[in-house]
């Protein structure tokens, strides 16, 4: 059993619904919905009852919740008291990861070396660097902006460009054209990432540098339910080029602005510290795969 799925599990459980425990876990709602699925199908048993407006635990799924912390706190002490630190590897990810094709060269990893234990733990941006300071993760994904320079206590390997991208409704009157200055969209509703993510505070930074402070009509999560917004309401949200171009559907068009962010998505560890035997592996192999891509 995928031990995430757990975790999962118990989101739902503490936030009451699918909705806000996605938002919090950062995916869209479907996602989770397939991820607790995958749970029931492997258990063999339903969790939740479905049939009313919110979903309701089950006797087995309430069963499970009372046991599933038990055995997610017996992994962690398996793993420190059994597992040779080199053969464990903790890595923080980023929520968008799968959007980079990294959630596959993850799965080929564990493939390729199946005696390492992987630990992965979904982080904001904002959270990244803490937790390889702190030793709690021994290697992290980061975005970094790509006009600053990096933390100098950091070893980086770069691996994605991407640059912030404008979606619009397909009814706005700019919507026609491939690239507009911000500044543009002065007087219309903006749709943001929630304040404790990098995305909003990188919006927030262009549309300053473009001589405005953003009217935000709403800010979310979800991707799916920002998108849903910016349509509904006729307004206007950020996102990498990378995920816009992923939720993109007929009634949006994607923007490139004069004002835009570049970023780099990268690999990170600690300068100073050499890295495990697993850490290397993952490090090599996939700065392999970049000289190949």
């Amino acid at each position: 059993m995928e031990l995430n799925l757990l975790n999962y599990f118990l989101e739902i459980v503490k936030a009451g619904n699918f909705s806000l425990a996605a938002d919090s876990l950062y995916m869209n709602q479907s996602t989770l919905s397939k991820q607790i699925k995958k749970l029931e199908q492997e258990l063999g048993v339903l969790l939740f009852d479905r049939s009313h407006r919110t979903p309701v635990l089950t006797k087995e799924g309430l069963a499970l919740s009372k046991e599933a912390p038990k055995l997610l706190a017996q992994y962690q002490n398996l793993l420190k008291a059994v597992i040779p630190n080199s053969r464990h590897l903790h890595i923080g990810i980023l929520p968008v990861m799968c959007h980079y094709g990294l959630s596959d060269f993850i799965t080929a990893f564990r493939d390729s070396y199946p005696d390492i234990m992987l630990t992965l733990e979904e982080l904001d941006n904002a959270q990244m660097e803490e937790a390889l300071s702190s030793r709690r993760c021994e290697l992290a994904f980061l975005r970094l902006n790509a006009k600053e320079e990096p933390n100098a206590s950091l070893k980086i390997l770069p691996l994605f460009h991407d640059e912030l991208a404008l979606i619009v409704p397909a009814s706005h009157p700019l919507s026609h054209r491939t690239h507009v200055s911000l500044q543009e969209f002065k007087n219309d509703s903006f749709i943001f990432l929630s304040k404790d993510t990098s995305l909003y505070d990188s919006s927030i930074k262009a549309c300053i540098q473009a001589g405005f402070e953003p009217n935000i009509l709403y800010m979310g999560a979800s991707g799916e339910s920002m998108v849903q917004s910016a349509i509904q309401t006729n307004s206007v949200a950020m996102f990498m080029r990378k995920i816009a171009l992923d939720l993109q559907n007929p009634e949006l068009s994607i923007l490139s602005f004069d004002e835009t962010v570049e970023t780099i998505i990268a690999l990170a560890a600690l300068k100073d510290e050499p890295l495990s035997y697993s850490a290397k592996l993952f490090w090599n192999m996939l700065k392999s795969k970049k000289t190949a891509g």
